[in-house]
């Protein structure tokens, strides 16, 4: 008899062990799919990689002038997409507030890295650095979101990624003195003073 209760405990105990991560159920499924699709159609996508374009080519005013004109105000959009969006459950619920937050925290980021480009890249300018890893940062949290809601619902083959919406944020500033991986472009703070052949005459073209 005891050898049988043993055997039946032991039965127990796998099948529990077996069930200790189910599935996540359709509902939720559901609710993870209503976020993917706002995520993948986010109005910021196009315009922030215009940001990142302007600053990539030294053009931090124009860049400030886009994030004001237009970046801030598609994020804004985006934020009232996701705080209606259609969600039935609690782990929805818990991801859309979590996605409301993220891209709050990415609309704030966002604004600052905006006022001090509008003041133009100077050297040794820690404060746009530290605006630019604060966005940087922000966007790597949206990332995380969509591998979350990945992982809850996968996308399916050859679907559009909604990683590509450039959600690891623009490539950080560099001062020169600092190593960069080979092949990895980055825009870097321009040198103090004037270039050094200023002011110099032209050597004349050979005759």
């Amino acid at each position: 008899m005891r050898a049988l209760v043993l055997g039946a405990l032991a039965s127990l105990a796998i099948a529990c062990s077996g069930s200790g991560e189910s599935a996540p159920s359709a509902s939720v499924q559901a609710d993870a799919a209503a976020l993917q699709e706002l995520l993948g159609s986010d109005p910021s996508r196009t315009v922030l990689r215009e940001v990142e374009d302007a600053v990539d080519g030294e053009r931090p005013v124009m860049a400030a002038e886009m994030i004001e004109s237009a970046a801030a105000p598609a994020v804004r959009r985006q934020i009232e997409r996701l705080q209606h969006a259609s969600v039935s459950t609690q782990e929805g619920r818990r991801l859309r507030t979590r996605a409301v937050r993220v891209h709050r925290e990415r609309l704030t980021a966002l604004e600052r890295y905006g006022q001090l480009l509008a003041r133009g890249i100077g050297t040794e300018d820690t404060e746009l650095l530290d605006a630019m890893h604060a966005y940087a940062d922000a966007e790597l949290a949206i990332v995380a979101l969509h591998d979350d809601l990945s992982a809850i619902r996968p996308l399916a083959a050859g679907a559009d990624d909604e990683r590509e919406a450039r959600l690891g944020g623009l490539p950080p500033l560099r001062r020169d003195e600092e190593p960069v991986d080979e092949g990895e472009a980055r825009p870097t703070l321009p040198p103090e003073g004037p270039a050094p052949s200023a002011g110099e005459p032209a050597e004349p073209l050979p005759e």
